[in-house]
């Protein structure tokens, strides 16, 4: 039997920016469901890219940061990234939950509509 480890700050970062995005921004399970193009995946690999951009470039200038990636899925309004490159792999990663939920969700629906026999 596999030993448990304790949980690591940063999973736990995820689950509390998953938990806000739900809570504060109302982008419950059955919302994110709605997207049904990735939009969700492809922000988090905005966020992500900005992170690694900010690790690999720490000497580029903060406002660059501010500048909304051209494949950016929703309103320019809505890009809102840190200046530090570990929450903006915490908002990758709990994106991440969230298109895996709504992925989960569709797949739960689609089997609930078959017929049965």
């Amino acid at each position: 039997m596999p030993v448990q480890q304790p949980v690591s700050a940063f999973a736990r970062d995820v689950l509390a920016e998953r938990q806000r995005q739900i809570r504060q921004e109302g982008f419950s399970p059955d919302h994110d469901a709605e997207h049904r193009g990735g939009e969700l995946a492809l922000a988090a690999t905005c966020y992500a890219d900005e992170a690694v951009t900010q690790i690999c470039q720490p000497e580029r200038e903060p406002c660059l940061t501010q500048l909304v990636p051209g494949w950016w899925p929703f309103e320019p309004s809505w890009w809102k990234p840190s200046l530090d490159a570990r929450k903006n792999l915490v908002k990758a990663t709990a994106l991440l939950l969230a298109q895996g939920d709504a992925l989960d969700l569709q797949i739960d629906t689609e089997l609930e509509g078959r017929p049965h026999g």
